[in-house]
């Protein structure tokens, strides 16, 4: 691969490496900042949801394929042709990732140079799930017993009036989400976290290897669907290291 160098007061200098950032389901990108704080050799870019955080005014989407559109315009806009970049997503974010990915694809764009794929079991998978239609005392329970909340937010009315809309609506596009066959398997190098104590069962993360060209890297931590803030550092060196 021919290195990217930026020159700087008479040294050539490595272009940092891109890491765009996609959030999970509730999440914006104040829940990804102090995950990626300290990263190396890598310039991250911390993707906003629709009616997310600082675009709260904006609409919610409607629908899973209106959030994979947004991403990719974000991405597609934001990338540099001299420069590698990489995917991150937890959650709702990986799955978003995935589908990016094939958009990007699909278009004849630069690829990834890795995917970092979090929390998130295969995508052809059953989604058998109705979190959407618990109800505001059930919902919170849920969010509770996920570990990816501080106890005191959930219990401010200010969370039930603004968060759990967007948290529903995310829970919808995801548990809506139907997957379609690819044309070819992922062609650019996968890398899988996930915890050992998630809901999510270890065979359905382990059959992320069905829907890539190379066996993806897996990394197994210990804790809940929310590893990645007890893990932080522990995945910035291992995307780090790879960059």
């Amino acid at each position: 691969m021919t290195e990217k160098r930026l020159y700087i007061r008479g040294e050539f200098r490595m272009k940092k490496t891109f890491v765009f950032c996609i959030p999970f389901a509730g999440g914006s990108v104040g829940s990804y900042v102090d995950i990626f704080r300290g990263i190396k050799n890598a310039e991250v870019k911390l993707i906003e949801l629709s009616g997310h955080g600082g675009r709260y005014n904006e609409g919610l989407y409607d629908y899973f394929f209106q959030a994979v559109d947004d991403i990719y315009q974000y991405i597609y806009e934001n990338m540099e042709e001299d420069r590698d970049y990489a995917i991150f997503g937890h959650s709702m974010g990986a799955l978003i990732a995935y589908e990016v990915y094939y958009k990007l694809f699909e278009n004849n764009v630069k690829l990834p140079k890795y995917l970092f794929l979090s929390g998130c079991k295969a995508p052809g998978l059953e989604r058998n799930e109705r979190n959407y239609k618990l109800s505001d005392n059930e919902l919170i329970e849920k969010i509770r017993d996920m570990n990816g909340t501080q106890q005191e937010i959930l219990r401010h009315p200010e969370f039930r009036i603004y968060f759990l809309p967007i948290i529903r609506a995310d829970y919808k596009l995801i548990e809506n989400y139907k997957h379609v066959q690819k044309s070819s398997k992922i062609q650019v190098p996968t890398i899988i976290f996930y915890g050992d104590k998630d809901e999510i069962k270890e065979e359905d993360i382990i059959s992320w290897s069905d829907y890539t060209q190379e066996k993806p890297e897996f990394f197994r931590f210990t804790g809940g669907h929310f590893f990645i803030y007890d893990h932080s550092q522990e995945i910035l060196e291992i995307i780090s290291g790879l960059l």
